[in-house]
């Protein structure tokens, strides 16, 4: 087994990986899990999804489960047929009781089909083939609502951009003119009428395959809304179709008896064709637009970063094929919920023979080994009815991340594939090819998206080229065909909504209006003149993002304009430059400006009347070159000197905190060349240096990351590209209490820190040291699986002694940090175990929590540390009180500087609070509202120097009771004459009396005492196992109260010098760890110096047995797993010296992995690292999240 592979099995530590590449996953020999029951082979004519629903117990349930519609526990089907006798099979199936039969065309029909009835389909000699239908997807729209004053009516930013009120004010209105709209989702259309949509008269619904939406499906509705606005006086024919193949059929064929003349449809149908504008709907569209001498306008998708293309290559042999470099799992780019959606579809080039068999797996990722969920297998065994597609419909019943893979079942070569995943991203998405059907069709006007104001495509906008012939990713044609606007107003939405859905029904209400003002044009007429009419964007021409470019009707046919241009040619040197070019015209009249050269730039690509046009010419890096632009119609030559410069940019890239900030790039160039320097990210601004002649600085700022993950960036400086990295903020983490300090008596003060990755991805993480001298910074690179430890690190990695402080740690991705301060003296070290905390583990604005089991006295003093996490200064207020609930001494208020540690040591003595066992703190932030604070509290033993850290607690005043557990409890004989004891503190702070037992569970039985008390009290029992009748014994005690509680303990080496000691908590069973989930501890070791113990705790009803693992610091796995075997029901048990236990002798660091295998099982685990010399233990409790 991998070591880097093991770690991934921690779901809730690893969450998602860094943003940047991540290693492959591998399957080995696996094999599909989810195979297809071989007693489907006995049907003939059934995919193999139709024949498991024939052949299962409860088919209606598998139908459901595997994406088949149900209605009246009949299953929708569509059925390939003899086209001659597929009259003779409509009567026999609805003889047999089926539903809905609706015929496509002859030889293709759906139906809702009794279960019952589906080995008898099998048997009928018309039928050629039954599957699932495939069905009409929508991307779920983005919508941004924001304030706005009411409106009587909504328009579009479109259309504007478009210059389509224009053409309004000159009557060109879409009038005469039949357009149609084609969707599943039509809620609400009626309530628009003469509004948002015309007239009652004007509007004309039909429904096809019993298509019926609910509140809030409103896709179709809005893009109805943006036709009426782009085309005012036009018809509107609105079919809302089931989503079937026949229903898709008879819309367009009720557009076409109706005189329609153009179609909006946003819909997007996966796997009906190559993918090289053939197939059976591009047929259909193709049909419309000869037969109604018309235009149809398609969205192309909003699947630029969610699609992937390459070869079946397989190249160890494992069946398995390579999806992203050696990765043979193409993982999607977000973790899913429970109740989402996973849709996959994949396509392969095998549309003639189709018997090329393959299978698609969906895998949960973010475990040890990837876990296989489903499966979507149809046959592709030859048949002429089959296709070579798969398409996977899963919903998710366990929160995590996914990802697919694709296996050869029966493969005897090499294709070129392609997949989408309707819900998610994917990992390794190729934004070439993402284009979707049948908005490949030629006869379709496939539109990109593009923000009204904006000059870049939109980043989910897909991409073309379309399929080479077959299905082949060579020889494709250019897609989109045209471009225009979303992120526009709708009253369905009632916000702005996004997506190409909404970019289409711009380009079907333009043609509307240009067929108002050229009724005698063809269609083909119309859309050459939409498309000549395009501002070019993008590269120069027809380009797979923009096609002809954005969408714009130029001027109005009534327009009696004349243009001059005030510059006839243009000529610049080779350095970036600009010019004006004025035009002349009369007011009111509209031109458009565009660069037909990708070094050209025009900004403001369009204006009315008089106005000028700023042209931006890149620098030229190479010989003398030419170009052109067209202004108002008129084309402008354009040349440009050649440049013999050569630049010299530093540093090529930066990592930058997530909190951003400013930098420097350094130009070196020869006198006279000249430079200029962009940013490519929202989030970068040249702030100084945007551009130069001669060597030069270039000073930029990155705001502040507000994303967990990371995210890149580039400037373009001299031509060349500067890569920014900024770190997300998801990932950060403050340890307080960091120190290189002198002790009492030649000690040292010292602390060790620790990072583990849990993930499978390596993390960057770059740590600040915060002290009181200022600020120190180190970046480093943690691999997946891998554990780091700085035994000293304010020196060995800051290079700072003499100083104490706060470590902030940002990271790309989740970290296990754990720290250690201690006392280094000559008989060892004497130290407490601090937590890497964030933000929700401290209290804000309002806040209260409280620190038990305190003291003050000659053997014990108490200091209380607090570590800000959050923006701005917090001022906190510390109390204290003894056991009896009564304040003592005077109010600290302390100021917290924001991302600092601030220590208050001898608080008792600060508050002239006098001597105090068995007390406690209350803490709470009475100023910044940023917050969140935490804090602990560090109580010293004065004879040994020993500290334990108590951390911050708060109180859930929505708990009803109490019942815990305590590890650890002990009164056993330690080494050279020195006895281990244990002490224990319940508070309580519920607001009302408390009454409880504490039963003491070790290995000669149990015993047990009843204690009661009031609001504000605490009790501490001094070595709390002789106190209960059970000296020399060890176990765990469980507190049962009427209220809630905090219970605390510390377990202690009581030697002549003092004690050493851990703290250890009360916890219920919502701390434990389930059968069939991982727990890590980390920072644990064995050497000459120190030794490790791990215990456990046992919250379930029976006996539990766990196993240990142990790695190393390269994350490989050491010796052999520990059994631990008959943890008692609700008791303790301890493994002493496990690396010796797994016959491991050495390790200098070194986690372990704790997973219980009893069914019901609920354990919690923890790590005693004990110092060899000092006898002193630091405990380090299990991670779970």
């Amino acid at each position: 087994m991998k070591p880097t592979v093991l770690l991934g099995l921690l779901i809730a530590l690893a969450g998602l990986p860094a943003s940047g590449e991540e290693p492959p996953l591998r399957l080995g020999d696996r094999q599909p899990r989810f195979a297809v029951d071989p007693a489907a082979a006995s049907f003939a004519r059934l995919d193999a999804p139709v024949a498991a629903i024939a052949l299962a117990a409860d088919p209606v349930g598998e139908a459901l489960r595997t994406g088949f519609r149900v209605r009246d526990a009949k299953i929708q089907l569509e059925v390939i047929a003899a086209p001659a006798a597929t009259a003779e099979l409509v009567a026999w199936l609805e003889a047999e009781g089926a539903a809905s039969v609706e015929v496509a065309d002859e030889g293709l029909l759906d139906a809702f089909v009794p279960v019952g009835v589906l080995a008898a389909l099998d048997r009928q000699p018309a039928v050629r083939w039954v599957r699932r239908p495939v069905y009409a997807v929508i991307p779920e729209p983005w919508l941004e609502v924001t304030a706005a004053a009411p409106k009587d009516v909504i328009f579009s930013e479109g259309l504007p951009a478009s210059n389509a009120p224009e053409w309004h004010a000159d009557g060109f209105t879409g009038n005469g003119v039949k357009v149609g709209v084609i969707d599943i989702e039509m809620y609400g259309w009626d309530d628009l009428l003469g509004t948002e949509l015309p007239p009652a008269e004007q509007v004309h619904y039909q429904s096809f395959g019993g298509g019926s939406s609910a509140p809030g499906e409103v896709h179709g509705t809005a893009v109805a809304e943006i036709v009426h606005d782009m085309a005012p006086d036009a018809e509107l024919y609105l079919a809302e179709i089931g989503g079937s193949t026949s229903n898709f059929v008879s819309a367009v064929q009720w557009m076409v008896s109706s005189g329609v003349r153009v179609v909006a449809m946003s819909i997007t149908y996966f796997g009906v064709g190559p993918g090289d504008g053939t197939g059976y709907f591009q047929n259909q569209i193709a049909n419309f637009v000869a037969s109604a001498n018309g235009v149809w306008a398609h969205s192309a998708g909003n699947y630029r970063d969610s699609h992937w293309q390459g070869q079946s290559v397989d190249a160890d042999g494992n069946g398995w094929v390579e999806l992203n470099g050696e990765s043979e799992i193409q993982r999607f780019d977000a973790s899913a919920a429970v109740g989402d959606d996973i849709r996959v579809s994949l396509q392969w080039n095998d549309w003639t023979a189709v018997n090329q068999d393959y299978s698609l797996h969906l895998f949960r990722v973010d475990g040890t080994e990837p876990v296989e969920v489903a499966s979507a297998d149809s046959l592709q065994t030859g048949l002429g009815a089959q296709a070579p597609t798969e398409f996977l419909d899963f919903t998710v019943s366990e929160a995590g991340r996914y990802g697919v893979g694709i296996f050869r079942k029966n493969v005897s070569g090499t294709n070129d594939m392609e997949l989408f995943s309707l819900d998610f991203g994917v990992s390794g998405s190729v934004t070439a090819g993402s284009v979707t059907t049948p908005g490949d069709a030629p006869a379709a006007m496939a539109t990109a998206a593009m923000a009204a104001t904006g000059s870049t495509v939109r980043t989910y906008s897909s991409a073309g080229p379309t399929n080479g012939p077959g299905g082949s990713l060579e020889g494709g044609t250019v897609k989109p065909d045209i471009a225009a606007y979303d992120g526009v107003s709708t009253a369905s939405y009632g916000g702005q909504v996004y997506g190409t859905s909404f970019a289409c029904p711009h380009v079907a209400g333009a043609a509307a209006v240009v067929m108002s003002a050229h009724p005698t044009w063809s269609g083909a007429q119309v859309r050459a003149f939409l498309e000549e009419a395009a501002i070019d964007k993008g590269t120069a021409g027809m380009d797979n993002d923009f096609g002809w470019g954005r969408l714009n009707l130029g001027p109005s046919p009534l327009s009696t304009c004349t243009y001059q241009l005030d510059q006839a040619s243009l000529e610049f040197g080779p350095g970036s430059d600009s010019a004006i070019i004025n035009v002349d015209t009369e007011a009111g009249c509209f031109w458009s400006a565009e660069s037909q050269s990708a070094w050209l730039r025009v900004p403001i690509d369009n204006d009315t009347g008089p106005g000028r046009v700023i042209v931006l010419a890149q620098a030229n890096p190479g010989p003398p070159r030419t170009g052109s632009l067209l202004i108002a119609g008129i084309t402008v030559p354009v040349s440009q000197q050649g440049n013999d410069c050569t630049y010299t940019v530093e540093p090529a890239s930066f990592r930058l905190s997530r909190e951003g900030g400013t930098d420097e790039i350094r130009v070196t160039t020869s006198e006279g060349c000249d430079w200029t320097a962009a940013s490519q990210a929202a989030w970068i601004e040249v702030t100084d240096g945007t551009g130069g002649t001669g060597s030069g600085t270039v000073v930029f700022a990155v705001a502040a990351n507000p994303q967990p993950t990371q995210r890149t960036g580039t400037l373009l400086v001299a031509g060349q590209a500067v890569e920014v990295v900024q770190l997300g903020s998801g990932a950060r983490y403050l340890v307080g209490g960091i120190a290189e300090t002198a002790g009492a008596a030649g000690t040292r003060w010292k602390s060790s820190l620790a990072l583990a990755n849990p993930g499978v991805g390596a993390v960057d993480a770059t740590l600040t040291y915060r002290h009181e001298d200022g600020a120190d910074t180190a970046e480093i690179a943690i691999e997946g699986g891998h554990i780091v430890e700085y035994t000293n690190v304010a020196v060995e990695l800051f290079g700072r002694p003499g100083s104490s402080g706060v470590v902030d740690i940002q990271a790309s991705g989740p970290l296990l940090v754990t720290a250690r301060t201690f006392n280094d003296g000559s008989a060892g070290t004497y130290g407490q175990y601090l937590p890497a905390v964030q933000s929700a583990d401290g209290i804000g604005a309002g806040g209260e929590g409280v620190l038990s089991q305190i003291a003050s006295d000659d053997a014990f003093r108490t200091n209380i540390g607090f570590v800000n996490l959050g923006a701005t200064a917090a001022s906190v207020r510390i109390r204290l009180f003894d056991g009896g609930g009564s304040a003592r001494g005077s109010e600290l208020v302390e100021v917290v500087p924001a991302g600092r540690w601030l220590q208050v040591n001898r608080v008792f003595q600060e508050a002239a609070a006098g001597s105090c066992r068995g007390c406690y703190a209350l803490v709470n932030i009475i100023g910044g509202l940023d917050g969140p604070v935490w804090a602990y509290a560090s109580v010293v033993d004065n004879g040994s120097g020993d500290p334990t850290t108590i951390p911050l607690a708060v109180v859930d005043p929505a708990a009803a009771d109490a019942d815990l557990l305590v590890a650890g409890i002990a009164d056993t004989a330690g080494a050279e004459g020195t006895r281990w004891a244990s002490n224990l503190a319940v508070l309580n702070l519920s607001g009302a009396a408390l009454q409880g037992t504490a039963e003491y569970r070790h290995g000669g039985g149990t015993a047990q005492t009843a204690f009661a008390l009031a609001d504000g009290e605490l009790i501490e029992w001094a070595n709390v196992a002789v106190l209960l009748g059970a000296p020399d014994s060890a176990g765990a005690v469980a507190i049962v109260a009427d209220r809630p509680a905090v219970v605390t303990a510390r377990t202690f080496n009581n030697a002549a010098t003092g004690t050493f000691g851990q703290y250890l908590p009360g916890l219920n069973a919502s701390a434990a760890i389930a059968e069939g989930s991982l727990g890590l501890v980390s920072q644990i070791k064995s050497t000459d110096a120190f030794r490790t113990n791990v215990g456990f705790t046992n919250y379930s009803d029976a006996p539990c047995d766990v196993t240990v693992t142990l790695h190393g610091a390269d994350g490989g796995e050491l010796g052999n797993p520990v059994t631990v075997s008959g943890i008692p029901a609700g008791g303790w048990k301890q493994v002493n010296r496990v690396f010796q236990a797994a016959g491991v002798s050495e390790c200098p660091i070194g986690y372990a992995v704790v997973t219980p295998v009893t069914p019901g099982c609920l354990v919690w685990a923890y790590a005693s690292v004990v110092d060899n010399g000092s006898g002193d233990p630091t405990t380090i409790p299990v991670a779970t999240d």
